[in-house]
Order: structure tokens, then C-alpha cells, then sequence
């Protein structure tokens, strides 16, 4: 039972996010979990079942990786499972000893633990990935959003997994009281929410994506990226001169021997459409450093045409963009034989009188890296990807809702490019008009500049969720002294 029990609550999480998009079922599955982790006998099997959740998991929401055109591609998909199940073992280990304790503190202590294993995910250096935070599935419900201004994603993954214990221990007692403490947090904040509105009302920035498409996505061809340029350059050519202020190409739709700071004919031929439309660009790029690196950047030219400064990206996919210990992994099949240099830090770009950040494609699946720019003053967000590698699964979906979170906890509108689609134009959590898969299209829009200051998620991060790990963690703090105390006797 408690196994049927663990692959239900997996089977239910994944079920949070596209494509199924079943709403609150990452409350239901992580109750699941806990009442399977506390009913086993021991510790040890707590920690087996924590890991087959992880694995189960981690597999199911990221089954899109397997349709990557590489060698491995199967392989990366069970290792990223395999890299997620020791942190929810964990998990479950934690979880089944927390049992001794009262309601209070064992329910801390696993809601802690919970938060705690996607903090290492989000921060792990080699493999960090926040794309499986239950907290991304509160995106769909307008007033979720609008209290993610106050805490964002991690604060509702904090909030979701005080609803599914509570709910976990009346299942366990038949008493009612956990149950409705869980639920009345979650019907108190989304009260909260409807009160709010954190979006922007300031200046008009009229924007156009250019969706170019690529000539062969996922199995690659002869001179694909010069193509993929021409296809972008052609696109543009259909726009209309005096009617946007801003143009954004996406991730690698120029690059190599088309970079614009490498080929001075692309630039030309960007500035001149620059000049023509009377509009900025912003141009996804990237580049050969030296025999072994690469940058990712955003560049931008001003509505004179000219080549200014640009974005580089600072977290690189690991194993796509960087691969870690090459001089233990070498030249693994399919990867790049270049790893990326990371960029710095944020920077801004002037569309007339609005400062526009922009973060790219894996970067928008990380609270901080968009925060980062809101906090220099970003009053617009663009996040440019490029997804055409991962077939026609559900990743393109997935990201978006991660970046209609990024558009309500910073209270920002977002421009979400990608180079082979799903693109789209977020304003205050709400995507416009989404452009389909593998096909060449223009989607156009109004955003507008936030002029109402930082959120507090932008001046304080993940306080909430910072918060409930430090309850948790006395709490187990104090157990183990208890511990300790009673050997020593």
C-alpha cells in the first residue's frame, strides 16, 4: 500500500503542470506521500519510498527531454530522476521521524523538509533546477498571483505543502483540525490576493516577437544558423515602420557566424531594419571565445541602428551549454565541445524612457536571475529561449508558467520569446495570444512599465519560505538535542 501510495502522490504532483493542469493536485499527491512516508515501520523505508517519489517525479514532469535529437537523450532523462531521488529520500527520512513529535512540530518539521529539498535543487551547483516547484502550478488562478507579489513561487510551494500535511495528519487522526488550518492558510492568502494588485500602469511599450523558426529544428541542417538569421531578417521585413518601440528576436535565432559583433553585414542588416521601424532590438546571440568557450547574450541596437551593450547569460544549462568536470565527462556525444562562459550580472536596456532586463531561457525558470533585474530598476522583463531541441512536449508550456509567476512576483509585464515558438506577451501574470509550435509567426502587443516600485518579493526574496525552514529546522534542532539527551543517559 504504502508503495501504490508513493506512486499515486508522483503520479498527482506531475499532474499540477502542463499538460494536465489539474488544480491543487500537487496539494493531494504530496498528502498522499506524507501518509505513505509515516505509516512504514522504519526510517530506511521512508528514505526508499522518498526516493522512488523523486525519481517518479522527476522523470514524469521532464518526460520532454527524452525527445532531445543527441545520443543520450535517454540517458539524461533518468539521470535527472536519478540526481532528484537522494534529496526526496531525504525527505522521507525526515518526514518518518518527525511522526514522534506533536502535530505542531512534526508538521514543521516535514513542511521544512519539503521546502528544503527544492532550496538544494534551486541552488545545487552542477545540476540546479527549480522547474518542479509545486508552487509554479498556482500560475493558472489570478489571485495566487497576485499574492505572489508578496512571496512568489517558493511562497506558495511553502503554502501548498502546509495544506497537503494538515490534510496528510487528518487522514492519519480522523481529526479535522489540521485539515482546516492547512486549508484555511490557503483560503486566507487567495482572500488576500483578490485584494491586491501588484501589476504594472505605467509607460506603453509597443512590442513585436519576431518568431522566425528554424529550417530543420531538433535534426539540424547545412547552414542552419544562417538561415535561421535569414528567416528572422525576412520575418522582420514585414513590419509595419512606426509601430512598435521594441523588437525581440529570441535565443539563437542569430549567432556563431551570424553574431552581429562577429558579421558586420548582419549587423548592418540589423540596424537598417532598426532604423526603418524606428524601433529597438534586441537580438538573441551567441558567440566563439577563444578554441573552447562561448557567451549567450541579448544584444541591443537603438532605434538608430547602432550595436550597444548586451545581456550575457549566467547560468548555463548543465551538460546543453556547460558540461561540468569535462576533464572527467570529455567530449560526451551530442554536447557541445564548447562550455559557456557565464555573464556577470544583470543589465538594462533604454527603450525610450523605460528600462527594459531581460533574462535567457533556463534563467527564466529561476527566481532570482529575473529579480536581479528588478531590483536595478527593470520596469519591463524579456526572457528569450530557445526550446526547439524538445520537440513538441510540454516543456514549452511548462516554462510559461513559470514565467506568468516571474510576470506576478515582480509586478513586471513579460515579452516570452522563443525561437521556434510557444512565444508570447505577459501582462500581470496573463499571457496574450500564444504563438504555436515549429511555425513562423509575429505576435504583437502593448506592455506597460511598472512605476509602482518593487514588490516585496522583489525587496525580500523568499522570506516566507526562509521562514518556514528555519521554524522547521529548530524544531528538528531540538529533537535531536532530545535525541542526544536520552543516549547520554
Amino acid at each position: 500500500m504504502p508503495v501504490v501510495l508513493t506512486l499515486l502522490a508522483a503520479g498527482l504532483v506531475v499532474a499540477a503542470f502542463p499538460p494536465f493542469e489539474v488544480p491543487f493536485a500537487a496539494v493531494l499527491g504530496l498528502a498522499a506521500l506524507v501518509v505513505a512516508l509515516r505509516r512504514v515501520s522504519t526510517a530506511r523505508r521512508a528514505a526508499g519510498l522518498g526516493a522512488l517519489f523523486g525519481f517518479v517525479f522527476a522523470a514524469g514532469l521532464m518526460v520532454w527531454i527524452r525527445n532531445l535529437n543527441v545520443g543520450l537523450a535517454e540517458v539524461a532523462w533518468v539521470m535527472l530522476a536519478v540526481v532528484h531521488a537522494p534529496f526526496f529520500a531525504a525527505f522521507g527520512w525526515i518526514t518518518h521521524h518527525a511522526r514522534a513529535e506533536s502535530r505542531v512540530a512534526g508538521g514543521a518539521i516535514t513542511v521544512a523538509a519539503w521546502l528544503g529539498v527544492f532550496a538544494a535543487l534551486r541552488w545545487l551547483p552542477t545540476f540546479a533546477l527549480e522547474w518542479a516547484d509545486p508552487g509554479y502550478s498556482m500560475a493558472p488562478f489570478e489571485a495566487a498571483r497576485d499574492a505572489a507579489a508578496l512571496f512568489g513561487a517558493t511562497g506558495w510551494t511553502a503554502l501548498l505543502a502546509v495544506a497537503s500535511v494538515g490534510l496528510a495528519l487528518t487522514i492519519e487522526t480522523r481529526d479535522r483540525q489540521p485539515a482546516m488550518f492547512g486549508l484555511g492558510v490557503l483560503a486566507v492568502v487567495l482572500v488576500l490576493g483578490v485584494a491586491l494588485d501588484p501589476g504594472a500602469a505605467g509607460d506603453e511599450v509597443r512590442v513585436a516577437i519576431v518568431q522566425g523558426n528554424s529550417p530543420c529544428p531538433q535534426v539540424g541542417c547545412v547552414n542552419e544558423r544562417e538561415r535561421i538569421t535569414q528567416m528572422h531578417l525576412d520575418l522582420t521585413s514585414q513590419l509595419e515602420p512606426g509601430a512598435y518601440d521594441l523588437v525581440v528576436w529570441a535565443e539563437s535565432s542569430a549567432g556563431f557566424s551570424t553574431d552581429p559583433r562577429l558579421n558586420d553585414d548582419v549587423a548592418a542588416a540589423i540596424g537598417a531594419e532598426a532604423r526603418r521601424l524606428d524601433a529597438a532590438f534586441l537580438i538573441g546571440t551567441d558567440r566563439p571565445v577563444e578554441d573552447r568557450w562561448f557567451v549567450n547574450a541579448n544584444v541591443f541596437f537603438s532605434p538608430a541602428g547602432e550595436m550597444l551593450n548586451e545581456y550575457r547569460k549566467q547560468h548555463p544549462v548543465p551538460f546543453g551549454e556547460r558540461v561540468p568536470a569535462r576533464a572527467v565527462f570529455g567530449d560526451l556525444p551530442g554536447m557541445r565541445v564548447r562550455d559557456m562562459l557565464s555573464g556577470e550580472g544583470p543589465t538594462l536596456f533604454p527603450v525610450g524612457d523605460v528600462q527594459v532586463g531581460s533574462v535567457i531561457s533556463f534563467e527564466g525558470a529561476f527566481g532570482r536571475y529575473a529579480r536581479e533585474h528588478a531590483e536595478l530598476g527593470a520596469e519591463v522583463l524579456v526572457v528569450a529561449t530557445n526550446e526547439s531541441s524538445y520537440g513538441r512536449g510540454a516543456a514549452a508550456d511548462q516554462l510559461i508558467w513559470m514565467t506568468r509567476m516571474r510576470s506576478a512576483e515582480l509586478g513586471l509585464d513579460v515579452v516570452h520569446a522563443a525561437i521556434t515558438g510557444a512565444s508570447t506577451i505577459i501582462s500581470d501574470g496573463v499571457p496574450g495570444e500564444v504563438t504555436p509550435l515549429y511555425e513562423q509567426a509575429i505576435t504583437t502587443g502593448t506592455v506597460l512599465a511598472r512605476n509602482a516600485g518593487p514588490t516585496p518579493y522583489t525587496r525580500f526574496g523568499d522570506w516566507l519560505s526562509g521562514t518556514v525552514m528555519v521554524v522547521g529546522a529548530a524544531f528538528l534542532t531540538l529533537r535531536g538535542v532530545r535525541v542526544a539527551e536520552r543516549r547520554l543517559r
